[in-house]
């Protein structure tokens, strides 16, 4: 590539050397700068890659940029003011404009972004009170986010000094309006919850137009407070103003003063509030006092009453001891008497039972011996029986068919065999043979 410096005149440049040299003056030579028109073809590419054209009356420009340099909904009409470089894309020649920044201008355009926005995060439930944090009721340590040099600082230190002294008290300065205004808040908020941690963030500045607080109504700032640990109290411009801030903050203040009113108690209120907690704590501990006292009356006078009753009885059951104990000894001394009567009464009918049994018993001895039939035999008479079966004979058909039988006497048995009639009758060795006929046996019988 040729010199720069060169004659001009004397210097054959290619395409591509031309195109980088262009390039090379508009980027240097010519730097960042910003430009103000109307967008025109907004359009966003694969998520991330922004192109639209801005244009005046008289030209227009092509610009490019990626999402995340442009933290604002834009659409085409919308008057802005971009910042960036311009610059020649090699290749083909083709010139553009690369966004660094945009900021809107004009009221209409700062309305519709901001209603965009609004809806956008609504959506996304940015906004729901659930996700609000509750603030600290004696915070300790407190953060302020607002310019160094307004007179929002110094309203908030006095309100704060006012209300409740012997706090620490840290300021981040920012810008509050600007280009480079979402930035810096953005750091601040992260640098309280990342670095230096305070129980609670005042987040603000005073009032001023839409296009002033442009800063406060960007995606960046809002996505920051949401995702701070540590709660935020948003005093924005005055009670008419509303931004996007505001509606993510944990809570909206009026202005910055009234934040810092939220953020700290009245030292006076307080006082007040003790004081009247005090009186109804010594009210209560009073009643307490008295409705224990009264219920202590109140055992005591039964368990006075339960102990009086109880000695009475008592009194009462030592008197009538001598009478229970000669009650006890007369009703033993009875006891025993009939004990006595009674062994004497079962004595005497156990003998009698005994003296009659044995006499009965006497009795029918004598009956069993008149009634032994060995008795009989000494008397005279005999006993015959069938000599298979032993069963007597008392009758002439008790005979057994073969004419066996045995005769009982006093002193010995006699077998014999009784025969057809007209026959003898056979007697057993040694009893000596004796005929008969039957109806002299039976004569003899009976």
């Amino acid at each position: 590539m040729q010199s720069l410096f060169s004659d001009p005149s004397k210097i054959i440049y290619t395409v591509k050397e031309f195109n980088e040299l262009v390039n090379i003056v508009l980027t240097e030579k010519v730097g960042e700068v910003s430009i103000q028109g109307e967008i025109t073809g907004y359009q966003i590419r694969q998520g991330k890659w922004i192109s639209f054209d801005l244009k005046d009356s008289e030209s227009v420009i092509n610009c490019f940029a990626t999402t995340y340099q442009i933290d604002m909904p834009l659409s085409d009409g919308m008057e802005v003011v971009v910042t960036g470089t311009p610059r020649l894309y090699v290749p083909y020649g083709k010139y553009s404009f690369n966004v660094r920044n945009v900021q809107l201008k004009g009221e209409g355009a700062l309305k519709k972004a901001f209603e965009d926005l609004k809806k956008k995060l609504t959506t996304e439930g940015l906004f729901d009170p659930i996700h609000k944090r509750s603030l600290p009721r004696f915070p300790e340590k407190i953060g302020i986010i607002t310019s160094g040099e307004g007179a929002a600082v110094n309203d908030i230190l006095k309100v704060i000094n006012g209300r409740w002294g012997g706090l620490e008290i840290y300021l981040a300065p920012v810008l509050v309006q600007g280009k480079n205004a979402p930035d810096e808040l953005v750091g601040a908020i992260q640098y309280f919850n990342q670095r230096f941690p305070v129980d609670v963030v005042i987040f603000g500045r005073g009032g001023g137009s839409l296009e002033d607080l442009q800063a406060f109504n960007s995606e960046r700032v809002a996505r920051a407070i949401f995702a701070s640990r540590i709660p935020i109290v948003a005093g924005i411009g005055h009670e008419h103003n509303t931004s996007i801030a505001d509606l993510v903050a944990d809570v909206r203040a009026a202005t910055p003063s009234n934040a810092a009113e939220i953020c700290v108690p009245d030292r006076a209120a307080i006082a007040r509030e003790v004081e009247f907690l005090s009186h109804k704590a010594e009210r209560l501990v009073q009643q307490r006092i008295m409705s224990h006292r009264h219920h202590l009356n109140n055992q005591t006078q039964t368990l006075e009453l339960f102990v009086s009753t109880r000695f009475a009885r008592i009194r009462s059951l030592i008197t009538r001891v001598p009478q229970l104990l000669h009650s006890y000894q007369e009703k033993t001394r009875l006891i025993h008497q009939k004990i006595a009567m009674s062994h004497t009464h079962l004595s005497q009918r156990m003998n009698d039972r005994f003296e009659t049994s044995l006499r009965q018993l006497k009795e029918k001895e004598k009956l069993l011996a008149a009634l032994n039939p060995t008795a009989i035999l000494k008397r005279g008479y005999s006993i015959t029986y069938a000599t298979g079966t032993g069963t007597p004979i008392t009758r002439l058909a008790d005979i057994p068919a073969d004419g066996r039988i045995r005769t009982a006497l006093s002193d010995g048995i006699i077998e014999s065999h009784i025969s057809e009639a007209g026959r003898e009758i056979k007697k057993s060795p040694p009893a000596k043979t004796v005929k008969i006929t039957l109806e002299k046996a039976q004569e003899t019988l009976f």
